[in-house]
């Protein structure tokens, strides 16, 4: 069933709001933080245990001196310019 919001319901609310004793909290963080972002359970948050069931071997860190990622980094930046030139004419 809906019902038009009217200007009495308005004032009942208003009057609701300023009787609750912690409203102007309630209305910074609302009108700070957006009504999603203020309506979302911390405490849940808070409680959920961040430890992971799988563990992975990862191994030991690669050799990054010898993979070659740093000469084609440097291809690329060098190359970018003078592709995209060609690419626009």
């Amino acid at each position: 069933m809906v019902q038009p919001i009217t200007a009495k319901d308005i004032q009942q609310f208003k009057a609701d709001f300023k009787a609750v004793p912690q409203s102007n909290v309630i209305k910074n963080t609302v009108m700070n933080s957006g009504f999603l972002a203020s309506s979302q359970n911390t405490t849940s948050k808070a409680l959920m245990d961040p430890v992971f069931s799988i563990d992975l071997d990862t191994g030991a860190v690669s050799n990054q001196k010898q993979s070659g990622r740093c000469s084609d980094v440097c291809r690329i930046k060098y190359d970018a310019p003078q592709l995209t030139s060609t690419i626009q004419d």
